[in-house]
């Protein structure tokens, strides 16, 4: 099956594109496409009711429909916040890594209270239609606004508050579906202390191993849009797929970021064969280049991580202006046919959210005390392990212009005149008997130069060092004499843009995964540094490969129930959906 997902996705780039889409041209094609499986995203949320100000914490299980098993097919996730109204709160591109991902968002001070739909998709869910996306719906309060809007009547009242207070807590029942059981070292806990929990396989059998999220959350008295457990996802997913009968599809991103583009000319230039130098600058960038067919469309694939948020093309090889280069967009989902949960507001509940809203502005002031931590995803680049010639322009005589200092100091480069007003620059090769006339691929910070002379003249100052690849080698179809990478000191590529050859698009990057923050009383217990933490605990992804089940955290200053919540999936294809709950009490 994979090799025929692979033969399939390759034969099919050579079509047109339009948004990242290929017109399938045959019987055969449109039956290959049919028997590639469908996918499902489930979103295991931290709750499903918000105040602006506290953070959406989410871990995405992208899953086979046919064996229900992680999917290895698609390696990018989406998942979108929209209002009733249709406004899209956020969009984040999520990294699947063996079907997994995760991500986060803080709800800003400007985000209006309301129901609103949390969605999630692959590019390759799209050829179905927009209810097999998974969606839950998030209620969000914002107490700082004076709106006062009725969202079930449309009548005037109190949004101080939410929820009809006839609809009483319910009492809190410990529930474990699936092959798992939770233990705690207690069912009621002090404040700052350490709980214990404990992962048992049910009934005394061997725990399953496999990937699990777990929230631990304060819990309150209002009540909540209801949220599906992984395990009734799992039972209720419908092998029924909704694939497009038409022949534009949708293509699933295989192997990572897929765009999709193409060049014009007012000038009726040739489209076809063009070579198009991609750029995504940064101390981690990405370099690459691809060619476009007979009407000018090309393709990008990125399966490598990178950390700009722009991308450069630019035509190579081509004297000819006017040419225009165009990155599609995505086209926006059509969200008229979403269902929102009814949010209903109540003065009654005016005290819990004034309390939630006073610990949420404690616990911000004191962020800097508890950051969470970037997982370095730091890719392979393009010169690892190369030998290179390194010149770090501080250890040497300063010169006021880049030309000056290539010249003076960088001696397997050379600077050759072609005509009165243009240069180019040339890598020497180890064997100094031979000229190749070939040039070398020039980087500024991860962006591809081809405009020489805008480079020599820069000032010197702003380098900070230049390296020299001097052997030949091979980048997308074109073929380079060696390579020179300069780093500048402030990272700032905008003055070496190549004029109006260089065209530049923002990127939606994908989403940078987080080891998120947890606090320790291990020494002192005593600090004077409030912990107003309603979020006591949340791991996106907790692996459990061998026989170790224990996992601590320590209460907050905030007293009341809390609730443990764990979502997954064993490696024996068993979904997991627990629901326990504690009470912390003052000392």
């Amino acid at each position: 099956m994979k090799h025929i997902l692979i033969v399939l996705f390759f034969s099919i780039l050579t079509f047109n594109w339009v948004q990242a889409q290929v017109e399938l041209k045959n019987d055969e094609q449109i039956a290959s496409f049919k028997k590639i499986p469908q996918e499902r995203v489930y979103v295991h949320v931290n709750t499903s009711l918000f105040l602006t100000g506290e953070y959406v914490y989410y871990t995405l299980y992208c899953i086979n429909i046919e064996n229900n098993t992680l999917s290895d097919l698609s390696k990018i996730g989406y998942v979108e916040l929209i209002s009733e109204n249709g406004e899209q709160l956020f969009k984040q591109k999520i990294k699947f890594e063996n079907g997994l991902g995760q991500g986060d968002f803080f709800i800003p001070v400007t985000a209006e209270t309301g129901s609103y739909k949390l969605l999630a998709y692959t590019n390759w869910m799209k050829n179905e239609n927009i209810n097999h996306f998974f969606q839950t719906d998030i209620h969000i309060i914002n107490p700082y606004q004076v709106s006062r809007v009725n969202y079930n009547t449309n009548k005037t009242i109190d949004t101080s508050a939410i929820s009809n207070t006839k609809n009483k807590a319910k009492v809190n029942i410990n529930s474990n579906i699936g092959p798992l059981e939770l233990d705690l070292s207690s069912q009621t806990f002090n404040t700052r202390s350490k709980v214990l929990l404990t992962l048992n396989g049910k009934n005394g059998t061997t725990l399953p191993l496999g990937n699990y999220s777990i929230s631990v959350r304060k819990k309150g008295k209002i009540s909540l849009p209801s949220k599906q457990t992984f395990v009734k996802f799992i039972q209720n997913i419908n092998k029924e797929t909704s694939k497009s009968n038409t022949q534009t599809v949708y293509l699933p991103e295989l192997r990572g970021e897929l765009f999709s583009g193409s060049v014009s000319s007012p000038n009726n230039h040739t489209l076809k064969d063009l070579k198009i130098a991609i750029s995504i600058p940064g101390e981690n960038f990405y370099i690459d280049i691809v060619k476009t067919d007979s009407d000018g469309n090309f393709y990008i694939n990125i399966d490598k991580n990178y950390e700009g948020d722009r991308v450069f093309l630019e035509i190579l090889d081509r004297s000819e202006e006017g040419y225009i280069i165009t990155l599609n967009e995505q086209p926006s989902l059509d969200y008229t046919n979403l269902v929102f949960e009814n949010m209903v507001l109540d003065s009654l509940m005016k005290d819990e959210i004034i309390q939630r809203s006073i610990h949420n502005q404690i616990d911000n002031a004191y962020f800097r005390y508890k950051p969470d931590s970037i997982v370095s995803r730091v890719s392979e680049q393009l010169f690892d392990g190369k030998i290179m010639q390194s010149y770090k322009l501080d250890d040497y005589t300063r010169f006021k212009s880049v030309r000056e200092t290539v010249f003076e100091i960088v001696k397997a480069v050379s600077i050759s005149k072609i005509d009165k007003s243009s240069s180019v620059l040339r890598v020497q090769g180890y064997n100094y008997g031979t000229n190749s006339g070939m040039l070398p691929l020039v980087l500024i910070d991860g962006l591809q130069i081809t405009d020489y002379d805008t480079l020599l003249d820069k000032n010197a100052y702003t380098i900070d060092d230049i390296k020299v690849y001097r052997d030949r080698f091979v980048l997308g179809s074109k073929v380079y004499q060696g390579a020179i990478l300069f780093k500048t000191k402030t990272n700032n590529i905008d003055e070496f843009q190549n004029g109006s050859s260089l065209f530049s698009f923002y990127l939606l990057k994908p989403w940078t995964k987080k080891n998120y923050f947890k606090q320790r009383y291990d020494l002192n217990s005593s600090s004077s540094i409030p912990d107003d933490r309603l979020q006591l605990l949340w791991i996106p992804n907790w692996e459990i490969l061998k026989i170790k089940t224990t996992l601590d955290f320590y209460t907050s200053d905030v007293t009341g129930e809390f609730e443990i919540s764990i979502e997954g999936f064993s490696n024996q294809k068993e979904p997991v959906s627990i629901k326990h709950y504690f009470s912390v009490k003052s000392d």
